[in-house]
């Protein structure tokens, strides 16, 4: 029953994580739009939607597949050091391809700038998630088949 106690407990941190991230994403874009007005709102709307483009780069998927082989019993340790490298490979990449892509456009200085801030945010959220699956598989490893 103890263990049951645990996953009833950890669903319940990640609902109310989920539900904290979805509120705090509501607030910000509320006060981000009151803020900048619509001209600079566009100009923000404008730099996540080109950043979002190239986020399949730093993602690349891991999430799932960390789940799945850290759910298997394996061990946690290479899996979160490795992937953290890859990740931060791949974010420079990322980061490196949406710059000269921004260049080639001649995108102003100030587009240029929300860009690089957006995609600073892109790759921050990658890293937020993929330690997350590590949470996730860490849960299921405890999850008993019924």
């Amino acid at each position: 029953m103890g263990e049951q106690k645990q996953v009833v407990k950890n669903t319940g941190i990640l609902m109310a994580m989920e539900l904290g991230i979805k509120i705090f994403e509501v607030l910000v874009s509320v006060l981000v739009a009151r803020y900048l007005a619509p001209q600079g709102f566009g100009l923000m709307a404008f730099a996540l939607s080109f950043v979002s483009l190239f986020s399949l780069i730093p993602g690349f998927g891991m999430n799932v597949l960390i789940v799945r082989e850290v759910a298997q019993g394996q061990k946690v340790d290479p899996y979160l050091t490795n992937g953290l490298a890859v990740k931060t490979f791949l974010s420079l990449v990322a980061i490196g391809v949406i710059l000269a892509l921004g260049g080639a456009m001649k995108f102003s200085a100030e587009r240029m700038q929300v860009v690089f801030f957006a995609a600073l945010l892109m790759i921050l959220e990658t890293y937020v998630r993929f330690t997350g699956a590590f949470f996730r598989a860490k849960q299921q490893m405890k999850t008993v088949a019924w």
